[in-house]
């Protein structure tokens, strides 16, 4: 987890000024589909079949890859500047694990 947070603070440009603007922006990157708030819980859907992780790449897919946790914790850096903290989130599907997808539940309360 701690990779995947500086890698997202290491490429990533400043954060936005709240949650609600955080969130137009991610779902302009990844489509409104594939980023929904409901109640205090965001569901992301990464919307390819592969890895976008350069690293992982050259890696083997495992049913317990690791490279799982670097993406909870790139999504955790990348809304701990609207919440102010870093916050939980859950990997519910991986490519990399042998899903059709990557999804996560990330808990902002």
């Amino acid at each position: 987890e701690r990779g995947g947070r500086g890698c997202f603070r290491r490429s990533m440009p400043a954060p936005a000024a709240s949650l609600e603007v955080f969130l137009l922006q991610f779902q302009k990157a990844l489509g409104a589909d594939n980023v929904r708030r409901e109640g205090d819980v965001v569901h992301v859907r990464f919307p390819l079949q592969a890895c976008i992780c350069p690293v992982a790449t050259s890696v083997p897919l495992q049913p317990d890859d690791l490279f799982c946790n670097c993406s909870r914790g790139w999504l955790q850096a990348a809304f701990e500047p609207a919440l102010n903290r870093l916050p939980r989130v859950d990997c519910l599907e991986s490519f990399r694990r042998g899903g059709q997808t990557c999804r996560f539940d990330v808990y902002l309360a």
